[in-house]
């Protein structure tokens, strides 16, 4: 299950893997239980991401603007899965890549 990063203004964080809000939209519920002002959440971010660097796209020798040098993918995926995935977004082939830790 994916988890996420919420940060708080006063600098602590708190990792969870469900986020909603309240019915009035003030307060927000983490987990199910826990119980926020939205004030005072900073950002919330994945806390399970790939960063996927150096893509080096196969395009037939025909020049393609679009497509990315780099993207950061949410989850876990081996690297079949990621050259399948970026292959099927973008439509074309990849050569190679690297992973970031």
């Amino acid at each position: 299950m994916n988890k996420m990063t919420v940060h708080f203004t006063n600098g602590n964080t708190l990792e969870c893997s469900k986020i909603s809000f309240s019915t009035n939209g003030h307060n927000i519920i983490l987990d199910g239980n826990i119980v926020y002002p939205v004030m005072e959440i900073v950002k919330i971010e994945p806390t399970n991401y790939i960063k996927v660097t150096n893509i080096k796209w196969d395009t037939d020798g025909e020049e393609v603007a679009d497509l990315p040098e780099r993207i950061i993918i949410d989850g876990y995926m081996s690297n079949k899965e990621i050259e399948d995935y970026l292959s099927e977004v973008f439509e074309w082939c990849v050569e190679s890549f690297t992973i970031e830790e």
